[in-house]
């Protein structure tokens, strides 16, 4: 199954996390209306959910069920509850009443809030919050009223099991033009009075900065590692680094190392200095992708669409030019 919208596929259990709260939503029947919030640091069974697609006249809403109790999310602003705030809880069977529908689609984040949500139920006209600085610490409150830091919620999803990638290859991004970018130099110093040549070799590693990052709204648990190739650009069209494959990591930058080799012969004319320029030619850009993952319960394959962004380096070259030449120092003579 794809994501859709930034919204976790439906098979994947996600937690739920308040910005403002730094809680996590949590459903167990020891609580009011068996909902609750719990420090995000730590991870329980009762802390996940499924992001559910609603069906017929539902279509375009979800349901918020906890993958723990089975009870469906909902929130309703009823007026005088909770000291004029609205009420949230969970119930069984989901999808019962109109509230327990979220339209999660049109209420994400742009901007400094991108890759957030509001838990927003049309039908209960409320908006969920959670706060831990007064009471009620859980609510929601009218869709009409001001909307406040603590509406504000992000999906993480459980680990996943990484599987295979695919780049766009067709629709790359460039970003910056492609331009030689100088990675070493040698020099050859002849001291004869005759012309000579000379062998230098070119050993150099070059270090290239890549992103893999999932669409809006969607966050993988960040130590999730995995082993790719990367995409490169070379004389205008795009390949797959095989040599390049290495461990990476989800939503941070990750550092390859690019290693070039050569020889190169120059011609030294007498009592000279020649210069070996070694260059790579750079491109950063962007490329699609769809990386595939297995859920660790059940082990259902997962499609997630993302962006790749790095640098490309490629097409090592050599120019030789003259420099300044240093006369060889004479050994001083025994008397």
């Amino acid at each position: 199954m794809t994501s859709s919208d930034g919204i976790p596929p439906p098979e994947v259990r996600t937690r739920i996390l308040n910005m403002s709260s730094r809680r996590a939503l949590i459903s167990n029947e020891r609580d009011t209306n068996a909902l609750s919030h719990f420090d995000s640091t730590v991870t329980y069974d009762d802390h996940y959910w499924y992001i559910k697609p609603g069906k017929d006249e539902n279509a375009g809403l979800y349901l918020i069920v906890s993958a723990y109790t089975g009870r469906a999310l909902w929130a309703n602003h009823r007026n005088g509850a909770n000291g004029g705030d609205g009420e949230v809880g969970t119930y069984n069977p989901p999808g019962e009443y109109p509230d327990h529908y979220f339209d999660l689609a049109q209420t994400q984040g742009t901007g400094v809030r991108n890759k957030q949500f509001r838990l927003h139920s049309p039908a209960g006209n409320g908006n969920v919050f959670s706060r831990t600085h007064r009471k009620p610490e859980l609510g929601c409150l009218s869709d009409s009223d001001k909307i406040y830091d603590d509406h504000w919620f992000t999906f993480e999803m459980e680990p996943l099991k990484f599987v295979r990638i695919e780049y766009d290859e067709q629709h790359p991004e460039i970003l910056t033009s492609p331009r030689p970018k100088e990675i070493a130099q040698q020099t050859a110093m002849n001291h004869l009075d005759i012309e000579t040549t000379q062998e230098v070799t070119i050993s150099k590693e070059t270090e290239i900065q890549s992103t893999f990052t999932s669409e809006v709204g969607l966050s993988v648990t960040a130590s999730v590692e995995f082993s790719c190739g990367v995409p490169l650009i070379a004389e205008g069209k795009v390949g797959l680094s095989t040599t390049l494959d290495t461990r990476m990591s989800w939503g941070t930058t990750n550092i390859t190392k690019q290693k070039w080799e050569a020889k190169v012969v120059l011609k030294c004319p007498p009592k000279s200095a020649t210069i070996c320029t070694a260059s790579v030619v750079e491109t950063r850009f962007r490329m699609p992708f769809v990386s595939y993952w297995k859920t660790e319960e059940g082990g259902k394959e997962v499609k997630l669409k993302g962006v790749y962004e790095g640098q490309s380096c490629a097409s090592l070259s050599t120019v030789s030019s003259y420099g300044d030449y240093v006369a060889e120092k004479k050994k001083a003579e025994n008397k």
